[in-house]
């Protein structure tokens, strides 16, 4: 994981993409992978986030902080149903080695 980060070119999208997928080169997959994670709220988040760099006065603060609490919570989903996945295989493979 250090290394995809250290690859990532450190644009947001980069690095959502090491988030997400383990890999900066499916940086193209973003948007519709943050979509499929929690819906638009998501996919809000992550381009209200990338045109906030460029533009600071675009968009509804609210609906933005709204969105992020959204992805946050996904985000933190996928991390919790991911290690139970890895702990589930830990334990079938010590148990039936």
């Amino acid at each position: 994981m250090e290394e995809s980060l250290d690859r990532a070119s450190h644009s947001l999208q980069d690095l959502v993409a090491v988030a997400l997928f383990g890999s900066a080169s499916q940086a193209g997959e973003v948007p519709a992978g943050l979509w499929a994670l929690g819906g638009p709220p998501c996919a809000n988040a992550f381009w209200a986030a990338k045109r906030g760099v460029h533009d600071p006065q675009h968009g509804d603060l609210k609906r933005f902080i709204d969105d992020t609490e959204l992805l946050a919570k996904a985000l933190v989903l996928m991390l919790v149903l991911g290690l139970v996945g890895w702990i589930t295989i830990y334990v079938l493979d010590r148990l039936l080695h």
